[in-house]
């Protein structure tokens, strides 16, 4: 069991008992050099450790802590940010692509646009060469 005052029910903040022979016995808690205190708990094969005020499993044959509810909660929030952030990348890059091909589209019809008035403005040229032979020729 733990104590969520931090010890002031039992003298600590954790502590634990196993049934052997009929009676419980207290389970040995260490001190780890971090300032973690821990209860290793046979049946489970994990310990109880109180780390900065909180409960926590610890697996002893990883080494690792097994991961809290609010660290779960952390872990998939991170995840959608993390997602979110790509998803926006994603985004203002297919714009940047978007841009470049409307910035190319719109070259391409004023080109377009200037070979249809260069052709018009020859072709007028054209006419009125014509006018002034056929004038000179009277």
């Amino acid at each position: 069991m733990h104590d969520p005052t931090g010890g002031c029910h039992y003298g600590e903040p954790l502590r634990g008992r196993r049934l052997v022979n009929g009676k419980y016995q207290d389970i040995e808690l260490t001190r780890e050099p971090d300032g973690v205190l821990k209860g290793y708990s046979e049946v489970l094969g994990i310990s109880l450790a109180w780390d900065n005020g909180f409960p926590r499993l610890y697996d002893n044959a990883s080494g690792m802590y097994i991961e809290n509810y609010k660290e779960s909660v952390a872990g998939r929030r991170a995840e959608k940010e993390r997602a979110d952030a790509e998803k926006e990348r994603a985004d203002a890059a297919e714009t940047r692509v978007i841009s470049v091909e409307t910035q190319r589209d719109m070259a391409e019809l004023q080109l377009e646009s200037e070979v249809r008035a260069r052709e018009a403005a020859e072709a007028e040229v054209r006419r009125l060469r014509e006018l002034i032979k056929r004038m000179e020729d009277r």
